[in-house]
């Protein structure tokens, strides 16, 4: 809200920020709609430079004017009594767009309300009132869908000829696809039915508070894409609701011993924690695999399930014979009677069979549009223990079997998930309403893609295990470990999963620089300063006294507010600057750094002119001399950071420093036909060098930050000794290292 305070108010208007700010800080101005409010008010009613009246300002955003949850359930019964016939005669068709102004013009206050407890009561009441969708219904949407098909197609075919196009095959994909829509959010809107019992027992259990759960299956580790979806359902699905509390769990969805490991799991909730979410609960799936097998044993009475002989291989045959409309795509174990299913199943559970043998799959619909409705799997059999839940099992339930009904067992209101689920939604549907579960609303969006990055799963298992780079928290690599280890910090990385958002458009490529721009954005506030020197040359300041050493204190951090204190560092009359910092022959006006004849400033320090060079056999330059202004007489646009000798000429310590790069030359790794491994990776994504440090970075531990002034922010690494210290470069100070200018 106070950066909204500081963007939206208008640039003409700035003066007035200092009223607003308090307003959100008091409560007055606590949801988004009074803050734009506030900010209409000051651009059309204010002039610049004329007071402002404080009680007019709080009448037009409409502090105070607020609706808890049932007083917006009974403004919403008055809504639908005073419309009642036109809502039995449109029936569906007098949805939320109709619904919503209705509701905000039937009361000041409504206009201020939580805007997902008005859409939640509003769909709440259409449901009661008018029950599931029938026969009526499929008529109504068949003829909008038939007028606004016809409206879309004409569109089409008027653009297609305005701009010399096939008219018919342009209409025909633009209506298709509006077709599809429609029908995709009615099915979802008949599937997320919960009965008024149910929704009675559901707030029994959850007293009102939204909750979602983050459900990782512990085979792997978590990289930034798990980032972005920990940032949604540990905060953002709340804020969405208009800052209502919620609750998160961090489930294990732990069905598959065969891939997951204690290892996983513990990595995982250090990730989570390192990121800063705090889990309501940590959950695990195979807590309730007694459960599960009880569902399914049921699902076999119901007759809505049973035991297959067929082999992976076959079962996929008979996909493929579905798919090409081809008889036989049925299994003959199909029809089995209930008793011998139940038979089979529990010597199944018993380990009297091998794996592959059989396997319990649901009997749903193949004549279902959707290939997740052709007999999905339940049970697989796997002779081994569980990681969790040791050795009782030898048969375990699918992820798709488990997942739905562990939401329902939980009571999760949002069932958070990426875009490659929604075919997953009518199973999972199906599934909890043969159980009779509660069922959670399943709200998919689009996977995170970033480019130089590799976010699959399977291709980073590739990198690691071949040798690619040196292991799961390689600082290449986007995973939580591995971005940590590089010197990222998790309030930069949750700053940038806030700016991305969250929507349902898939491949959609985020710049790389919005990354970085929060990692900078957080380092600048929290990394403190250092001097550091990776490409060292020598100065020898001639008309320093020799012997002679200075203590400096120089400041951690430029901004005194932050609170960092200062650091002593030596001065004397032997020092070194990076060696890019000096150029042979002086290239003019625009050109800051030293040179043959030019005055620099050294940064805290004194002003000084190389005098002089000497050259070693190669005539390479390897020492500079130069003298130095004891008064700083000039004011010098070129300042150079640097790192002297100490005490008894003791030269400067040292320190291993890791340059890391983008691990892939290409922002889509393997795009365009391109080998991902062969032609895209980068033979320069790290280059070591021996730098010199400042005596105050000696005394330094793992996961320290530092910005080496002029150079980029750095990171203390894990392989870190005392007297070896290793820095990893986190990132160069600007977008472009390139674009650097002294």
């Amino acid at each position: 809200l106070l950066i909204m305070v500081a963007t939206k108010t208008p640039k003409t208007h700035v003066e007035y920020r200092p009223v607003l700010a308090p307003m959100v800080v008091e409560g007055k101005l606590d949801i988004n709609p009074r803050v734009q409010a506030a900010c209409d008010y000051l651009k059309q009613k204010i002039t610049p430079g004329n007071p402002l009246d404080q009680a007019k300002l709080e009448t037009e955003c409409g502090v105070g004017l607020n609706m808890d949850e049932d007083e917006i359930i009974a403004l919403t019964d008055k809504v639908f009594a005073d419309n009642a016939a036109e809502i039995e005669t449109q029936r569906y068709l007098f949805g939320i767009s109709k619904l919503l102004p209705l509701f905000k013009n039937a009361d000041p206050r409504a206009k201020w309300a939580n805007g997902g407890m008005v859409t939640k009561a509003l769909k709440n009441k259409l449901a009661a009132v008018l029950g599931p969708k029938d026969e009526r219904d499929e008529a109504m949407d068949k003829a909008k869908n038939k007028s606004k098909g016809k409206e879309k197609k004409a569109k089409v075919v008027a653009n297609s000829k305005k701009d010399g196009a096939v008219a018919g095959e342009g209409a025909k994909a633009y209506d298709d696809d509006a077709t599809n829509m429609f029908r995709d959010a009615a099915r979802m809107e008949s599937s997320f039915f919960n009965s008024d019992e149910k929704k009675k027992e559901h707030f029994e259990v959850t007293k009102g508070i939204v909750r979602t759960r983050f459900p990782p299956e512990p085979n792997g580790y978590l990289h930034i894409g798990h980032a972005k979806s920990m940032n949604l359902v540990f905060k953002g699905a709340y804020e969405m609701l208009g800052g209502v509390k919620g609750m998160c769990n961090l489930r294990f969805d732990d069905t598959n011993p065969a891939a997951e490991s204690t290892e996983f799991v513990d990595s995982i909730k250090e990730n989570v924690n390192w990121m800063g979410w705090k889990p309501w609960a940590v959950t695990y799936s195979s807590d309730h695999f007694d459960t599960l097998y009880e569902f399914a044993e049921r699902l076999i009475k119901d007759g809505k399930s049973y035991v297959c002989n067929q082999s992976g291989d076959e079962i996929k045959r008979c996909r493929d014979l579905r798919r090409d409309n081809k008889p036989g795509y049925e299994s003959p174990c199909r029809n089995r009677p209930v008793e011998e299913n139940l038979e089979l199943f529990r010597a199944m559970r018993d380990g009297k069979y091998k794996e592959g043998e059989l396997s319990l799959r649901l009997k749903i619909d193949w004549e279902h549009p959707n290939p997740n409705m052709w007999d999905p799997v339940a049970y697989r059999i796997k002779h081994m223990a569980h990681p969790h839940a040791g050795d009782k099992w030898c048969i375990y339930p699918t992820y798709d079997y488990t997942h739905c009904i562990i939401d329902s067992l939980e009571h999760i209101d949002y069932s958070l998930c990426t875009l490659e689920f929604e075919v997953r939604r009518d199973s999972y549907y199906w599934l909890v309403d043969q159980l009779g579960l509660w069922k959670a609303l399943q709200y998919e969006f689009s996977r995170l893609n970033i480019e130089y990055f590799c976010l699959s799963k399977r291709k980073l298992k590739v990198l690691v295990e071949e040798n690619y780079v040196t292991g799961w928290d390689d600082p290449r690599l986007p995973t939580i470990n591995g971005l940590r280890r590089r010197g990222f910090t998790s309030e930069g990385i949750n700053a940038f999963c806030d700016d991305i958002g969250v929507n349902r458009h898939d491949n959609t490529l985020v710049e790389i620089s919005r990354l970085h721009y929060w990692v900078r954005w957080h380092l600048d506030q929290v990394a403190r300063r250092a001097f550091a020197v990776l490409d060292p040359i020598e100065i020898e300041i001639t008309n320093y006294p020799e012997g002679q050493i200075e203590m400096l204190e120089l400041p951690n951090h430029p901004k005194t507010e932050m609170g960092m204190g200062n650091r002593s560092v030596p001065f004397s009359r032997k020092l070194y600057i990076n060696r890019e910092d000096f150029r042979e022959e002086n290239p003019g006006k625009k050109y800051f750094g030293l040179a043959p004849g030019k005055e620099v400033k050294l940064k805290y320090a004194y002003n000084i002119t190389c005098t002089g060079m000497e050259r070693d056999a190669s005539n390479n330059v390897v020492k500079l001399l130069a003298t130095y202004d004891a008064e700083n007489k000039s004011k010098c646009k070129g300042v150079l950071t640097w790192v002297a000798h100490g005490e008894g000429g003791a030269a400067p310590a040292t320190a291993e420093v890791r340059l890391y790069d983008e691990l892939f030359t290409q922002k889509v790794p393997g795009s365009d036909g391109r080998d991902w491994l062969k032609d895209d990776l980068n033979p320069n994504s790290l280059t070591v060098v021996t730098a010199l440090i400042d005596s105050s970075l000696v005394d330094v531990k793992p996961q320290d930050r530092f910005q080496f002034e002029r150079v980029g922010y750095f990171v203390v690494d894990d392989d870190s000794k005392p007297g070896a210290l290793v820095f990893n470069r986190t990132l160069p100070l600007k977008a472009s290292s390139d674009a650097k200018k002294i």
